[in-house]
C-alpha cells in the first residue's frame, strides 16, 4: 500500500470517527431533551383540543420536533465552552493517545451542524410544529393526519415566500442596488438568520442583567440565608398560633353557610408554606447558613463584576482601536490558549460563559411579559412548549455571538457562526457593549444596595424583637394555646 492509499484510508477512518462521535453527542442530547419536554408538557388527554388518536399522533410528532429543537439549543449553549476546553486539552496534551479523536475538523463540524440545526429548527421545524398543532385539515378534504400535514405545508410555503420577498427587499435597501429575483431566494435564509442573531444578542444584552439580579433572589430561596434563631423560633410560634386559629375557623365555616370558604383555606395554605420554610431554615446546618450562602453570594457577585469589567475593557479597546473588531482570524485548535492566563484563564472564561447563559435564561423568564411562558411540570400546553423551545433556541444561538461581541473570550467563532457581517460593524458591536454595561451596572448597584439595606433592617428588627422578648415585652403567644381544639 503506497502513501496515497494510506492517506485516503486515514482520512476515511477520521471521517467515520467524527461522524460516530457527532451522532453519539446528538443522540445523548436528544434523549435528554425528550425527557425534559415529556416532563413539562401537559398530557394530551388534558389538552382542550385533544379528541382522539389523530390528535395523539399530532402531539407525538410535535413532541419529537420540540425535542430536536431543544437538543440543538443545548448543543449551541455547550458549543463554545466545550470548544474552549477542547482547545486547552490539545494545547497541553498535543500528542496524547487518548485525545487523538479531538481535532479541529471534529469541532468545526459540530459548529456547522449546530448552525444548520438552528436554521432548520427556527425556520422550519418549530413553525411546522405550531401550525401542525393548530391545523384542522383542508376544507372539503378527507380528515386525517395527512390533510393536516398538507395544510401546514401550504402555510409554511406561503410564509416562506413572504419571508423571502421581505428579505430580498431589505437586502436591496441595505445594499442600495437592485437585486434579481432568483438572488432573493439565495440570500433570504442567511439574511433572516443574521437578523435573528442580531435580535437575539440584543435581547440577551437586556435580559442577562435582569438574570443577574434574579439569581440573587433564587439563591436565597435555594440556600438558607444567615438569620437569628431567636427570631425564627418566635415567628414559627406565631405561625403555629395563627394556623391553629385558622383551622378552628375553617371547621366552624364548614359547618355553616359561608360566602368565601376558599379565602380561609388559601390563607391557611400560605401560613403552612411559610412555617415549613422557616422550619427548614431552623433545621439547616450552621455551615449552610454561615458559609455556603455567603460564598455563593460573593461568587455570583464576583462573576457579575468580572463580566462588567471585561465589557468595559472591550469597550475601551474598541474606542481606542476600532479596527480590532476585524482582527478575528480563524486558527487551528491546539495552537495557543484562548486566554493570556493559560488554563486558569480559560476555565474562568468557561465558568463565565455558563453563568451568562444561566443568567439570560433566568432573566428572560423574569421579565413581566415573558414570565407567563415559564413552564410547569406536567402542566404546560403544547403551544407554550413550542414557544419555550423557540425562545431558548434564540438565546442559546446568540450565546457564542454575545460572548465574542462583549469580549468575554478571544476564542474565534468557527464555521458559519463567524461569517456574520454585522460582527465586523464596530458601531453595532460598540452599541451592544454600551447597552450591556449600562443596564448591568444600574441593576447591580440597585440590587446590591437594596439587598444590604434589607438584610440590615431585618437584622436590626430581629435584634430589637429579641431584646424586647428578654425584657418581658414580647407579644409572642402562649404555647399552651397552640393545642386548642
Amino acid at each position: 500500500m503506497d502513501l496515497e492509499d494510506q492517506q485516503r484510508q486515514r482520512e476515511f477512518y477520521s471521517h467515520v470517527r467524527e461522524t460516530i462521535i457527532s451522532l453519539l453527542v446528538l443522540l445523548l442530547l436528544y434523549l435528554f431533551s425528550y425527557g425534559l419536554v415529556s416532563r413539562y408538557k401537559r398530557h394530551k388527554s388534558r389538552e382542550d383540543c385533544y379528541s382522539g388518536e389523530e390528535d395523539a399522533t399530532v402531539y407525538r410528532i410535535t413532541t419529537w420536533l420540540c425535542s430536536f429543537s431543544l437538543c440543538v439549543s443545548l448543543g449551541s449553549a455547550l458549543l463554545l465552552p466545550m470548544s474552549i476546553v477542547g482547545n486547552e486539552v490539545l494545547v497541553h496534551y498535543p500528542h496524547s493517545y487518548y485525545v487523538q479523536w479531538l481535532n479541529t475538523s471534529l469541532i468545526r463540524g459540530l459548529w456547522n451542524m449546530v448552525f444548520l440545526g438552528s436554521n432548520v429548527s427556527l425556520f422550519l421545524l418549530l413553525p411546522f410544529a405550531y401550525f401542525f398543532t393548530e391545523s384542522e385539515g383542508l376544507a372539503g378534504s378527507k380528515k386525517g393526519v395527512m390533510s393536516r400535514i398538507t395544510e401546514t405545508a401550504l402555510l409554511l410555503c406561503l410564509l416562506g415566500v413572504m419571508a423571502a420577498l421581505l428579505a430580498g427587499l431589505l437586502s436591496s435597501f441595505l445594499s442600495g442596488e437592485e437585486s434579481e429575483a432568483p438572488q432573493w431566494w439565495w440570500s433570504a435564509l442567511p439574511l433572516l438568520y443574521s437578523l435573528v442573531s442580531m435580535l437575539g444578542v440584543l435581547v440577551a444584552c437586556l435580559v442577562t442583567p435582569l438574570g443577574f439580579s434574579a439569581l440573587f433572589t433564587l439563591l436565597g430561596e435555594v440556600i438558607t440565608r444567615p438569620m437569628l434563631h431567636g427570631h425564627v423560633e418566635e415567628r414559627i410560634d406565631e405561625l403555629k398560633f395563627e394556623e391553629a386559629a385558622l383551622q378552628r375557623r375553617h371547621r366552624i365555616v364548614n359547618g355553616m353557610v359561608a360566602k368565601q370558604p376558599a379565602t380561609v383555606e388559601d390563607s391557611l395554605n400560605k401560613l403552612q408554606a411559610e412555617r415549613r420554610s422557616l422550619e427548614r431554615r431552623l433545621r439547616s446546618s450552621p455551615w449552610e447558613r454561615n458559609l455556603v450562602y455567603p460564598l455563593c453570594f460573593l461568587g455570583m457577585l464576583g462573576l457579575s463584576l468580572l463580566a462588567l469589567l471585561l465589557v468595559l475593557a472591550n469597550t475601551l479597546s474598541l474606542l481606542l482601536d476600532p479596527t480590532s473588531v476585524h482582527n478575528s482570524v480563524e486558527y487551528l485548535l491546539g495552537y495557543q490558549s484562548t486566554s493570556q492566563l493559560g488554563a486558569v484563564g480559560a476555565c474562568v472564561e468557561v465558568v463565565l460563559i455558563v453563568y451568562l447563559m444561566c443568567a439570560s435564561v433566568v432573566g428572560v423568564y423574569s421579565t413581566p411579559r415573558l414570565n407567563n411562558l415559564l413552564p410547569k411540570i406536567h402542566d404546560t400546553p403544547m403551544t407554550k412548549v413550542i414557544a419555550n423551545c423557540a425562545l431558548l433556541l434564540m438565546l442559546s444561538s446568540a450565546l457564542p455571538l454575545l460572548s465574542k461581541t462583549l469580549g468575554i473570550t478571544r476564542f474565534n467563532l468557527l464555521g458559519l457562526f463567524g461569517s456574520f457581517e454585522w460582527l465586523g460593524n464596530v458601531w453595532l458591536v460598540l452599541g451592544y457593549n454600551c447597552v450591556f454595561f449600562v443596564v448591568t451596572s444600574t441593576i447591580l448597584s440597585q440590587r446590591v444596595t437594596r439587598t444590604i439595606l434589607k438584610e440590615t433592617s431585618k437584622l436590626l428588627g430581629a435584634k430589637l424583637n429579641f431584646t424586647r422578648r428578654k425584657g418581658g415585652h414580647s407579644n409572642s403567644p402562649d404555647k399552651s394555646e397552640l393545642h386548642v381544639n
